[in-house]
C-alpha cells in the first residue's frame, strides 16, 4: 500500500515551475485551497530526496513541489471525509506519533552516546580471537538404520553405482535428506565425538567406513577438510559490530529508565 501510495503522489503532477532564487525559507511557495506549502516545507522535501540518492536539480524540485500538493490535496480530502472523527484513524496517527518521540528519544541518547572506535575494535579482536581457537570443517551424509545396509551403501557409493545425492533422499536424517544430505560447514567441536573423531584428519572424499553414533550410521563425505575458521576483514565487520554496541547500549538505557521509574501494575 505505501509503495503505491508514493507511485500515485509522484505520478499525478502539473506544470509547476519555481525559479531557483535567493530563497525565503518563510515565503509560500504554492497555495492549495488556501493551505499554503512554504519553502522550508519544500527544502525539507528535496533534502531527503537528496540523501536517497536523487539529484538537486530543477526537475527534483518540480517533482517533490508536486508531490507535497498531491499529499496536502489528499490531506484535504481525509479531513473532509471525517478522518479527525475515526478512531481507527486516529488511534493510528497516536501509533504514529508514539513511534517518532520514541525514535526521537532514542537518537538523543545515541548521539550523546556514541560508539567509539575502540569498542568496535575490541569486539572484532575478541571475536577474532575466539575464532583462531576454532576449526571447521565441510560434510554431508546419509543416516541409516544398520551397519549392513550402511556398508552395501558405502560399497556403491565407492563404485559410482550410485549418486550421493540421490541417495541421501532416503536418509534417515530428513533434515538434510532433500539436500543432498548437506550439513554444510560445521564447527568441528559442535559435532557430535563419533563424527568429530572421523573427520578431524580426513582429506575430501568418502570416509573408509561408516560411522555408528547413538543415531544409527552415517555414510560421510568430507567435501572441504578441517581447517582454521576464517573471519571477514575489520571493515567488512565494523557496520554489523557497531549496530551490536548501539542495541546493547540502548537496552542498558532502556532499563536505566525502568529503575528510576515508579512503575506499578494495576491489580
Amino acid at each position: 500500500m505505501k509503495k503505491i501510495i508514493v507511485a500515485v503522489l509522484m505520478s499525478v503532477t502539473m506544470p509547476f515551475m519555481v525559479q531557483a532564487e535567493t530563497l525565503d525559507l518563510n515565503k509560500s511557495v504554492v497555495s492549495v485551497n488556501g493551505q499554503f506549502i512554504k519553502e522550508s516545507d519544500l527544502q525539507e522535501a528535496i533534502n531527503l530526496a537528496v540523501t536517497r540518492g536523487a539529484e538537486n536539480n530543477s526537475q527534483l524540485r518540480e517533482n517533490v513541489l508536486n508531490t507535497l500538493i498531491n499529499q496536502k490535496l489528499l490531506e484535504q480530502q481525509a479531513q473532509k471525509e471525517g478522518a479527525d472523527k475515526n478512531p481507527q484513524v486516529q488511534a493510528q496517527i497516536k501509533d504514529a506519533e508514539t513511534m517518532i518521540l520514541i525514535d526521537y528519544a532514542l537518537q538523543q541518547y545515541i548521539e550523546k552516546n556514541p560508539i567509539s572506535n575502540e569498542e568496535v575494535q575490541k569486539i572484532y579482536d575478541d571475536l577474532a580471537k575466539q575464532v583462531a581457537e576454532q576449526k571447521e570443517v565441510r560434510i554431508r551424509h546419509i543416516l541409516v538404520k544398520d551397519e549392513k545396509e550402511a556398508n552395501k551403501l558405502l560399497v556403491q557409493l565407492s563404485k559410482n553405482q550410485i549418486d550421493f545425492m540421490k541417495a541421501a533422499e532416503k536418509s534417515e536424517d530428513t533434515g538434510t535428506a532433500q539436500n543432498g544430505g548437506e550439513l554444510g560447514y560445521q564447527l568441528l567441536a559442535n559435532l557430535i565425538p563419533e563424527i568429530q573423531q572421523a573427520v578431524a584428519n580426513a582429506k575430501v572424499g568418502l570416509i573408509n567406513k561408516p560411522v555408528k553414533s547413538e543415531f544409527g550410521w552415517h555414510i560421510i563425505e568430507v567435501e572441504d577438510p578441517v581447517k582454521p575458521v576464517s573471519i571477514a576483514s575489520f571493515e567488512t565487520l565494523v557496520p554489523q559490530i557497531r549496530q551490536q554496541l548501539v542495541q546493547q547500549s540502548v537496552q542498558r538505557y532502556v532499563q536505566e529508565l525502568r529503575d528510576a521509574a515508579k512503575i506499578e501494575r494495576s491489580k
